[in-house]
């Protein structure tokens, strides 16, 4: 089951699940969100929450309407023509549920898609503003708890589990996103501290492929010339592609956990922030790294990305930052498709806002203007 838009209620989310998994065995549950929807479903409650007189009115017309055995039969359509005055027919279902719940009417919807009233037992007093907006409240609070739902990162089975107030018998399902997403993380940065210690280990007196090769467990020249064999790093990660290294360590250079001498032969450190994460001073909290859609870029557009990567790494050890608080790689990417020629173009780019041209700008156009002119000439 995916969901389109925001869940009015977990509790309702919970049973939905619960139903569906019993009835049409369901696997998974998907609920596509941005945190705008929040604040739409917000509007829609206050547009559609109407006053205490429109409340009564249509409590009134059912009360007139009722047969001699209590009963009111109609559509949506009869009552919103019948009850004298305007309203949309989403503020008059918001009204009929407060009704209910507070015993006022009992009604349902029968195969016809006829509403069918019946009176409550007692006698109530005329509902007034007062509960109306406590009701209005307590759908907030609702949009509040499927809001930190969505935003959690614990075990979501678990979260629903808590919230229906239920016995939790496990730690995580395993199953969910973020049980995976958190088994990703511990191997990734299990990974990530293994590569740091190595680096400091060795001293950052060498390169990518030196690193690599201890890291391996790879005996060749270099390493058995330094005694690089014998360090406590060595063959570590044996069974990690190399590929794989190299895009971690590449990675970890544009975070900022490395860094790399300029130079013929650069080599690779440990920064200080690297250094405090091993000591466990730090705490290491980023995702996997998300792949460029290479797809979009064509031979000459990816030149031209990993150029702009070379520019945005020397700014970084030039201003003593992170590569990735200059432009991250999708920002590099529409750079490389979209090819800006002055300002009033590249700040049409997502992630690139007049400080950031002010202070990184020029040195990119000029480097992207001097790309297209070395096409021309091909």
């Amino acid at each position: 089951i995916i969901y389109f838009e925001f869940p009015f209620s977990l509790r309702e989310y919970a049973s939905n699940s619960r139903i569906l998994r019993n009835k049409e065995k369901l696997k998974y549950s998907i609920i596509l969100y941005v945190p705008e929807d929040r604040y739409i479903r917000e509007n829609f409650l206050k547009k559609n929450h109407p006053n205490e007189l429109v409340f009564n009115k249509i409590l009134l017309h059912i009360k007139k309407h009722c047969k001699s055995d209590g009963h009111y039969s109609t559509t949506t359509r009869e009552l919103l023509d019948s009850i004298g005055f305007e309203i949309a027919e989403n503020e008059l279902l918001s009204c009929l549920k407060i009704l209910e719940n507070r015993n006022y009417i009992k009604y349902n919807i029968s195969g016809k898609k006829r509403l069918i009233f019946g009176m409550g037992k007692e006698s109530k007093p005329a509902i007034s503003q007062k509960y109306i907006n406590e009701h209005l409240f307590n759908h907030y609070l609702e949009l509040d708890s499927t809001e930190e739902f969505i935003n959690s990162k614990s075990c979501r089975r678990n979260e629903l589990i808590n919230f229906l107030h239920k016995k939790i018998e496990k730690d995580s399902c395993g199953i969910c996103d973020n049980c995976i997403d958190n088994a990703l993380l511990k191997e990734k940065n299990l990974l990530t501290k293994k590569i740091l210690y190595c680096v400091e280990e060795i001293r950052g007196k060498f390169g990518l492929n030196t690193i690599i090769d201890v890291l391996k467990g790879i005996k060749r020249n270099v390493v058995l010339t330094y005694n690089l064999n014998n360090s406590t790093s060595f063959g570590v990660l044996k069974g990690i592609p190399r590929r794989k290294i190299v895009e971690k360590i590449e990675y970890m250079v544009e975070k900022g956990f490395l860094s790399r001498t300029s130079g013929l032969f650069p080599a690779i450190k440990i920064t200080t922030w690297g250094k405090k994460i091993i000591k466990g001073m730090e705490i290491l909290q980023i995702n996997l790294p998300k792949h460029i859609e290479f797809s979009r870029l064509n031979e000459m557009d990816f030149a031209l990305f990993e150029e702009l990567r070379v520019l945005r790494r020397k700014i970084a050890e030039r201003e003593n930052l992170p590569a990735f608080s200059i432009f991250n790689d999708s920002v590099l990417q529409e750079l490389s498709i979209k090819k800006p020629k002055n300002e009033k173009d590249m700040i049409k780019i997502k992630g690139i806002g007049n400080k950031k041209f002010e202070k990184f700008g020029k040195e990119f156009i000029t480097l992207i203007e001097n790309y297209v002119k070395k096409l021309q000439k091909i």
